[in-house]
């Protein structure tokens, strides 16, 4: 067997490992579809990886001259679709090429596809016929073969893999801390860095020397094309000059809260794609592992056209590439043009993906616009950023409460965590302007405006004694009220438009409202909904006179009167694992419904179904209802 013969075969074998990685993972290489103007779909990079594996056996069973020119054009293909990857506009993190989200498009992927298609061409002239075939019956011969042809081949894959990855080393001040690619251990890498580190200054000649060559090798185009340093035309940093293991040149996106403080999709941003991870651990309940959700927020278009691959041109979308708030330390924004499209299929064209959110809540309950189809990449498990955790602003999880803690006449969010009181007077991100201590950690909490001066004020109910303080302060109850109502859901409103709140308890349907704060029973009975149903108050008619209200399965079901009967309005809003909340948002006339998705405050200004006029989070973790 000759060595150009060898070396097809390899190259053939080359083909069936990368196809094989691609069909088992990828979600790498469907990412890197929209650089061919084409919607990136898993099953077309399966189907990409199963036909390399096609021709890459055809190429070691027959090697005939038909199956090494498929060979060839496939390796063709493959320099151009990675040339293609490096002067798009975008910044395209990943070729796919095995199956590996950490192989970013470079120089040497076009040199070794150039290469082997190159050595298939010639097997085209001179077909090298099977690869037993060639081999034959020597086994010394054979296994001296076998040997080099899987060092070889480990060689070739390392060359798209790792090779970028080693020569940042010569630029690096210390151990590189970012993950290495497949295949190459982080031992090797960090003796590498130290090694290069303890003999040549990062800063002399020498080294500008090697970083200059190393880009020119690694990314030839990105250096000699686009205006950035050697340093950041090694790892592709999204036009900022940065260092190449700053976290801006990792690949990937940067999360919302890093844009804005908030775990949510930013302005002129939609839900457009969802995958999840598992083993983070980050999610697990009660010691069950639970996997972690990523949502991509792309960026929308303002009424631009969309060319076939689904995105908009980036002068549509206002949404510039970079590292986020332009700092190296933060991933970057705005730079991938990629859909998974389970999120907001109504909406056909996008731009880039602004930022990502995650949740441990499954995306189609954190927006309805999702669908369930999964997607999974492990990979990003750990992608962690620090404003995801701890508390929001300082306002933990608890029980959710609204009221008008200020007298503007709009009702705005609390918390009560343990007897302790943590209210907003705006409806938007932030942290409490209101903090105080009022009852025990057992306590149910209730809110209204117990002596009519316009404020609504503490309250809790204990073994069927209500007490209500006058202020938002810490302190004793101005008020004790031991009611004879039975055990239920505790509810307080204006039942008489005299503009002071009064006690009510719902229980299975049955609704008792009392319409004084003094002790007795109460003073209206009657039934609305059923068991089961969660209820809400509101003045619905605007005539100053609190009504009651029951949600069921997101259906909101409002009467506009105490008496039995079915609902004068129905409507849908929020989901049926929403907790449900209602009051004056905004300076309307009349209450309107809100739901509260974990922490995610979702407020309506009309009764009815819509999109949410507002939208925040107040509260870390799930609140819940009293």
């Amino acid at each position: 067997m000759s060595a150009a013969s060898g070396l097809f075969f390899i190259g053939s074998a080359l083909l069936v490992l990368a196809g094989t990685l691609k069909a088992v993972h990828p979600e790498p290489a469907a990412r890197a579809l929209s650089v061919l103007g084409l919607r990136p779909r898993r099953w077309l990079a399966v189907s990409i990886g199963v036909v390399e594996i096609g021709i890459g056996g055809a190429g070691l069973a027959v090697g005939s001259a038909a199956t090494a020119l498929l060979v060839a054009l496939f390796y063709l293909g493959f320099a151009g679709f990675v040339a293609a990857a490096m002067l798009g506009p975008g910044d395209i993190s990943t070729c796919g090429c095995f199956g590996d989200s950490s192989a970013p498009p470079g120089g040497t992927h076009v040199a070794v596809n150039l290469s082997l298609a190159a050595v298939a061409g010639a097997a085209v002239v001179n077909p090298p016929g099977g690869l037993i075939d060639s081999v034959g019956s020597a086994v010394l011969p054979a296994l001296a073969y076998g040997i080099l042809a899987a060092l070889l081949l480990y060689l070739l894959y390392l060359a798209t893999t790792a090779l970028p990855t080693v020569l940042t080393l010569v630029r690096s001040p210390a151990p590189l801390v970012a993950a290495p690619a497949a295949g190459f251990s982080r031992a090797a890498v960090t003796h590498g860095a130290e090694f290069i580190e303890g003999r040549v200054s990062r800063r002399g000649f020498l080294t500008a020397a090697a970083m200059t060559g190393a880009a020119l090798v690694v990314q030839p185009l990105d250096f000699v094309l686009r205006p950035v340093s050697a340093y950041a035309a090694i790892c592709g940093c999204s036009g900022m000059d940065c260092e190449c293991n700053d976290l801006c040149c990792d690949g990937y996106t940067a999360f919302c809260c890093t844009l804005t403080g908030q775990n949510l999709c930013p302005p002129g941003s939609l839900a457009a794609g969802w995958w999840k991870a598992d083993g983070s651990g980050l999610c697990d309940r009660a010691g069950t592992p639970q996997p972690r959700y990523y949502i991509d927020c792309n960026a929308t278009c303002d009424g631009c056209a969309c060319d076939q691959s689904g995105f908009c041109d980036t002068t549509c979308s206002g949404c510039d590439c970079g590292c986020a708030n332009d700092h190296c330390g933060n991933r970057k924004a705005c730079c991938t043009k990629f859909r998974y499209g389970q999120c907001g299929q109504d909406v056909e064209c996008v731009g880039p993906i602004v930022c990502r959110v995650v949740t441990c809540t499954p995306p189609w309950f954190w927006d309805p616009s999702c669908t369930t189809v999964v997607a999974t990449d492990n990979q990003t498990r750990f992608h962690d950023a620090a404003c995801l955790h701890g508390r929001v602003d300082g306002v933990p999880d608890g029980i959710a409460i609204v009221g008008d803690w200020n007298g503007d006449g709009i009702k705005t969010p609390g918390v009560v965590k343990d007897g302790r009181w943590y209210l907003r007077n705006s409806n938007t991100p932030g942290p409490a302007d209101i903090v105080f201590d009022f009852g025990l950690p057992t306590d149910v909490p209730v809110v209204g405006d117990w002596n009519g001066d316009g404020i609504d004020s503490p309250g809790v109910v204990r073994d069927g004694v209500w007490y209500l303080r006058f202020t938002n302060d810490a302190g004793f109850a101005d008020l004790e009220l031991p009611l004879d109502l039975p055990d239920g859901i505790p509810v307080a409103g204006d039942w008489t438009g005299d503009g002071v709140s009064t006690p009510g308890v719902v229980r299975n349907g049955q609704w008792h409202l009392r319409n004084s704060n003094t002790p007795g029973p109460a003073d209206t009975v009657f039934y609305f909904g059923i068991p089961g149903d969660r209820p809400v108050v509101g003045d619905w008619t605007g005539s100053g006179i609190d009504f009651p209200g029951v949600v069921r399965n997101g259906i909101w079901y409002l009467r506009n009167s105490h008496s039995d009967g079915v609902a004068d309005v129905t409507f849908e809003y929020g989901l049926g694992t929403d907790l449900p909340i209602a009051g004056r948002w905004s300076q309307g006339a009349v209450a309107a419904p809100g739901v509260i998705r974990t922490n995610v405050w979702l407020l309506n200004d009309g009764q009815d179904t819509s999109v949410a006029d507002t939208q925040f989070i107040y509260g870390s973790g799930i609140l819940e209802p009293a």
